[in-house]
C-alpha cells in the first residue's frame, strides 16, 4: 500500500494566517495509450485488492518522497481520454519551443452533476464528457472568446455549486474571466487586475493579486477583498501558509505546523508548492509538490497528498508522477467536486488526459 501514516506525536502549534497555493513540475510519466478515446481504468494503479482505511496518526512531520511507479490500492482510474482528430478524443497543441513539444489540454474541472469540461486548446472549445468519460459534446468558442481572434487562452477551470464553470484568462495584460452557465451560455467578467486563482468554495473565487495579497473574487462580478482564510466547502476556514522547510495549516480550530523534509536526503531543502481542497467530510486535501537539490545540480522531484482530518490525524499518499512534457501546466491537478468527499487527481500525460479517485475512505 502507497499511504504512509505520519510519524506520531501530539504537539500542536499556532500558525499564521497566509495561504500559498502554486504548481510545482516533476519527472514525466510514461503511460500507455487508451484504446479510442476512454480507456478501461488500468493505467498507473496498483491491482485491485481489499483495502482497510489507513490509521491516522497525530502530525509532528512531513517527509516527502520521489513518485513512485504507479497509484497505490487506495485509488482508482476513473477514465482516460486520448488526443487526436475524432471528436471524442482531445486535441493538442504546439508549445514549449512552438517545434517537437505538443501540450494537451488546459486541464479541465468536474461539475456537481458528476460530468466534467475540459479546456481543449488544440481545438479552440469546451469539451464535455461524463463521470466515466463517455463523449457528451463539446462547445466551440467563436473568434470574440480568443485571442486575437484565433488563440484560445483560457485555463484554469474551476466549478461552481450551481454547475456553472469559471475559466481565467491566460493574458495578464487583459484580466478577465469566461463563465459557461448550465444552459450553455457564455459571459465575460473583467478584473481590475490579474488574479491568480487558486480554488473555489462553489460560490466564490480564492486566490493572489499581482501584490502576492491573498483576496476573494466574485466571478459574477469581478471584485475582489483581501482575505485571511480560504472558505472551505464546509464552511470552515482553511489557512495555509508555507515557508522553508514548514508547513503550516489551520483546519477550522485545529492548528499544525510541520516541518518538510525529503526522505534519504537528509538537509536538503525541499522548494514546495501546494494545492489545496476539502470535501464534504471536512478533510483538508494537500497535494505537496517539490524540488530537492540532493547535490549541486542534481535535482529530485517529491510529492505526497497530505489528508488532514480537524483533530489534527492525517495519512500521506505517495504519488507517481502527475506532469508530463505534454503538460502545460496551467491547471489544478487536485480536486473534489462539489457535494462529494473524495479527492480526484489529473495527469496531463503525453498520449492521454487520465483522471484517478481516491477511494478508501479516511
Amino acid at each position: 500500500m502507497s499511504t504512509r501514516p505520519v510519524r506520531m506525536g501530539a504537539r500542536v502549534y499556532g500558525i499564521a494566517c497566509v495561504m500559498a497555493l502554486a504548481g510545482c513540475a516533476a519527472s514525466p510519466q510514461p503511460s500507455t495509450p487508451p484504446p479510442g478515446g476512454t480507456s478501461t481504468p488500468t493505467h498507473s494503479v496498483s491491482p485491485a485488492v481489499s483495502v482497510d482505511p489507513p490509521a491516522a496518526a497525530l502530525l509532528t512531520e512531513i517527509v516527502l518522497s520521489p513518485p513512485i511507479s504507479a497509484f497505490g490500492p487506495e485509488w482508482s482510474e476513473v477514465f482516460a481520454v486520448g488526443y487526436g482528430d475524432a471528436p471524442e478524443l482531445l486535441g493538442t497543441s504546439l508549445g514549449g519551443d512552438g517545434k517537437g513539444i505538443h501540450w494537451g489540454p488546459s486541464y479541465g474541472t468536474q461539475l456537481p452533476d458528476g460530468t466534467w469540461w475540459f479546456v481543449d486548446t488544440g481545438k479552440l472549445r469546451l469539451a464535455h464528457y461524463s463521470e466515466t468519460g463517455a463523449y457528451l459534446g463539446d462547445l466551440r468558442l467563436r473568434e470574440e472568446y480568443l485571442a486575437q481572434g484565433q488563440y484560445l487562452q483560457w485555463a484554469r477551470p474551476l466549478a461552481l455549486r450551481d454547475g456553472t464553470v469559471v475559466l481565467q484568462s491566460t493574458t495578464p495584460d487583459n484580466p478577465e474571466m469566461l463563465l459557461l452557465a448550465p444552459d450553455g451560455t457564455l459571459s465575460r467578467t473583467p478584473l481590475d487586475e490579474w488574479l491568480s486563482v487558486h480554488t473555489t468554495d462553489g460560490t466564490y473565487l480564492y486566490g493572489f493579486s499581482d501584490g502576492g495579497l491573498m483576496v476573494r473574487i466574485d466571478p459574477r462580478t469581478g471584485t475582489s477583498i483581501p482575505v485571511l482564510v480560504l472558505s472551505a466547502i464546509t464552511e470552515e476556514d482553511l489557512r495555509i501558509s508555507l515557508e522553508p522547510g514548514l508547513l503550516s495549516v489551520t483546519l477550522g480550530t485545529h492548528a499544525v505546523q510541520l516541518p518538510v523534509s525529503a526522505a534519504g536526503a537528509d538537509g536538503a531543502e525541499v522548494h514546495l508548492g501546494i494545492e489545496a481542497a476539502v470535501g464534504t467530510d471536512g478533510v483538508a486535501n494537500i497535494l505537496l509538490s517539490g524540488l530537492i537539490e540532493k547535490t549541486p545540480g542534481e535535482v529530485e522531484d517529491v510529492l505526497g497528498l497530505l489528508r488532514l482530518r480537524h483533530d489534527g490525524r492525517a495519512t500521506i499518499d505517495d504519488l507517481p508522477a502527475l506532469t508530463s512534457s505534454a503538460d502545460p501546466a496551467d491547471g489544478l491537478r487536485l480536486g473534489v467536486r462539489w457535494g462529494d468527499h473524495r479527492p480526484w487527481l489529473m495527469l496531463i500525460g503525453e498520449d492521454a488526459v487520465r483522471v484517478f479517485r481516491r477511494t478508501v475512505e479516511f
